[in-house]
């Protein structure tokens, strides 16, 4: 991560030896926060090497997706010239090539684009070449699952099978089961009335919402018609895969639920719900 985005996080973490539980979050990543607790026998050795992991990956995504900063990966290629080249990380090679995928796989629906079109390509030594008209991306509704589905590897691949991961309250990673129940209750507010929408119990599994807010609308677009959402729906999608589940929350939402049954059909979800 770079040095600004180091300053700007709020680490901290804590093991309670008596509870056995390893609880972390880091602040100010994102536009958000991040917060997990890990339940059961790990340890404070493996936890804390986890979340180091999980810091430098937040750290590094963050940084190279944020196109707010100048100095940011994505904000040099927006500021590319048309059939330039930019020489990009193999993170960012990688977001923009499994974006472009999440396009296609949606019909176009999910579009990170904020202008100009899928047609780049990469040279043969890494740089992304900038097409003819241009090119500008936001990782919004995508870097958050992009991240959160390498978090849940680095939990699993250390040997932990109890975690529960919020990241933003809208991105959401259970694995396992609750230590003392059956799943993870998680309670969707809505949140224009504040009234509980739907409790769900997660076990494996990762939940992805999307939606306005009282206080942040418009910051979704129908990438067909250029017009931002502006309704109070909530879309929640449950899926394995925390990638496939913060994309399809925003499909679902654009799409509607017949439109979004149809699209969904070709990815491995649990459930989806529109509210």
């Amino acid at each position: 991560m770079n040095a600004d985005t180091a300053q700007t996080m709020e680490i901290s973490s804590y093991y309670d030896p008596d509870a056995r539980a390893f609880a972390a979050s880091v602040m100010n990543i994102m536009g958000t926060k991040f917060e997990m607790i890990i339940p059961g026998d790990a340890g404070k050795d493996v936890c804390g090497a986890v979340f180091d992991g999980i810091v430098s990956l937040l750290g590094r995504t963050g940084s190279i997706a944020d196109r707010f900063d100048p100095a940011s990966e994505v904000s040099r290629i927006n500021a590319a010239e048309p059939v330039s080249m930019v020489y990009v990380s193999e993170l960012m090679a990688d977001m923009l090539k499994t974006a472009r995928d999440y396009s296609m796989r949606t019909g176009g629906l999910f579009d990170i684009t904020l202008e100009g079109k899928w047609d780049f390509d990469f040279s043969p030594d890494g740089a992304l070449v900038v097409p003819c008209g241009g090119i500008k991306v936001d990782f919004g509704g995508f870097a958050k699952g992009y991240a959160l589905k390498k978090i849940r590897n680095l939990i699993t691949d250390a040997g932990i099978r109890r975690a529960f991961v919020n990241f933003g309250n809208s991105s959401i990673c259970a694995i396992g089961a609750h230590p003392y129940g059956d799943a993870w209750k998680v309670s969707l507010p809505d949140p224009f009335t504040g009234k509980i929408l739907k409790v769900f119990d997660l076990k494996d599994m990762c939940m992805s919402t999307s939606g306005n807010t009282p206080h942040y609308t418009g910051h979704i677009v129908d990438p067909r018609t250029g017009r931002p959402d502006s309704s109070t729906r909530t879309s929640v999608i449950i899926a394995r895969d925390a990638l496939d589940a913060e994309v399809l929350s925003t499909v679902w939402l654009i799409a509607g639920d017949t439109a979004g049954k149809d699209i969904a059909s070709g990815f491995d979800i649990e459930s989806a719900w529109l509210f």
